[in-house]
């Protein structure tokens, strides 16, 4: 057997190992084995194959208001109990438990709740419900690094971790209107409101610390429906822990100028990844004569569309040489059909992360308008472009032109959403491109083997 085959025979295994969650079934062994160190670990995890598996996910930081309203959202969508520490706080100070005016100190201060009166109410709860082997949802916990690490020595292990990110102004607009309700009467509102978001801040680090291969951070200053969408997403996905060897294999898709091409380099560049352009694979068959080439150097001077046959050939033979398969890899301009996706899992090239990048027709004319060429050079230029630049538009970037690729793309962008809804995330487009690659990023960092957490 040589390279290449052994290559394509380990993608095969790795394939259906995922496909079926054996490694996250073997994630969950091993972390179990590493907690609870068994005398008879054969027959401790025979034992667990008959016992129904818990399902442990929290959700934390953000908004209040969101943050529960997504957690309902998920908690019926699973059939998960739900623990919202905001809840059972309001509880505890409207039956004026013994614990009550500790906590509403600390809502008058503007303050966290201790996390020892968080811990002494919320543990409890934890230990009736795994007793009892129910899967369960904590929101709004935890939200310090003490309270991470006290449910770690608690052996509370959560499959996922979903954070919610906002900008501190949203975030201190949201706590001054439930700090309102609190604040005595000479209370500085907005210095409150400023320390408050450092406590949120430095608790939400230690938090990610604690948790960094179970974490997927989401955008919560975004339509409800996104985010729900996003967490709907993280909480299905198949995640392979840290046992699968595998390297990533990124589809970035999206519409004509939404942005492709500048983030496929820049996932390539930032995690060693094959830089994949169907646009450069097409140049150089036709360069090299090859016999492919020929035929679509033929059809391309007969003013035709290149055929879907002829390109997913051509990536074939690009994805099977062997710095894709070791490196992995990140395409650029493909798929761009229903019938290339379904080539691509008929060629058993099966992407660990797809990222949609979605863009309203305004900013694609927009960008459509900027774009511009130089002839001499072939470098294509947008906001970068300088005054003394002799440079010319597309003809394909006309608004006519424009307004054909759009059409042509919405007729099978709901087919392509379909066949990756488990492994997609959609990324709006308008947003700063450092920001995209980050949140893309975020995804593909939750994939990448790192050290098993000890």
């Amino acid at each position: 057997m040589d390279l290449r085959q052994k290559l394509e025979f380990q993608e095969v295994i790795d394939n259906y190992l995922s496909e079926h969650q054996i490694y996250e079934l073997f994630q969950s062994w091993v972390s179990d084995l590493m907690i609870d160190k068994p005398d008879d670990p054969i027959e401790y995890l025979l034992k667990k194959l008959i016992k129904p598996e818990i399902r442990r996910v929290m959700i934390t930081g953000g908004s209040g208001r969101i943050r529960k309203e997504i957690s309902k959202e998920i908690s019926s969508k699973f059939h998960m109990e739900l623990i919202s520490i905001g809840d059972i706080l309001r509880e505890e100070v409207e039956k004026n438990s013994k614990l009550a005016g500790k906590i509403l100190s600390c809502w008058k201060e503007g303050t966290y709740v201790k996390d020892s009166l968080i811990l002494e109410i919320i543990m409890p709860i934890i230990e009736q419900l795994e007793n009892k082997r129910v899967s369960y949802i904590l929101e709004g916990i935890p939200r310090t690094r003490s309270q991470a690490l006290a449910l770690q020595r608690a052996a509370i292990i959560p499959e996922r971790v979903i954070v919610f990110d906002l900008p501190s102004t949203v975030y201190k607009s949201d706590f001054i209107e439930n700090f309102s309700q609190y604040a005595q009467n000479d209370a500085d509102i907005d210095t409150v409101s400023e320390y408050a978001y450092e406590e949120y801040d430095l608790g939400l680090k230690g938090v990610l610390d604690e948790y960094t291969w179970q974490c997927h951070r989401i955008n919560a200053d975004d339509d409800i429906s996104n985010i729900l969408e996003q967490s709907t997403k993280v909480v299905l996905a198949k995640g392979r822990g840290h046992i699968s060897r595998k390297p990533p294999k990124v589809l970035v898709i999206g519409g004509p100028l939404s942005g492709k091409t500048a983030q496929t380099k820049r996932l390539a560049q930032r995690y060693g990844l094959v830089y994949v352009a169907v646009t450069e694979i097409i140049e150089n068959s036709i360069r090299d004569n090859s016999d492919i080439g020929i035929l679509i150097k033929e059809h391309i001077k007969s003013g035709l569309n290149v055929p879907d046959k002829l390109i997913i050939e051509l990536m074939r033979d690009r994805l099977e040489s062997t710095d894709c398969v070791i490196n992995g890899w990140v395409l650029d301009g493909f798929p761009t059909s229903f019938e290339q996706c379904r080539a691509l899992k008929y060629l058993n090239k099966i992407p660990t992360n797809v990222f949609f990048l979605e863009a309203n027709d305004n900013l694609i004319f927009e960008r459509a308008k900027i774009r511009k060429i130089d002839p001499k050079t072939g470098k294509i230029y947008g906001k970068d472009a300088r005054d003394d630049m002799e440079l010319v538009s597309l003809p394909m970037d006309n608004e006519d032109n424009v307004k054909i690729r759009l059409q042509a793309w919405r007729e099978d962008t709901i087919k392509i959403h379909a066949e990756y809804s488990k492994v997609g995330k959609s990324i709006k487009s308008e947003i700063p491109e450092n920001l995209i690659t980050d949140s893309i990023g975020d995804s593909i960092e939750a994939m990448i083997p790192t050290e098993m957490p000890q």
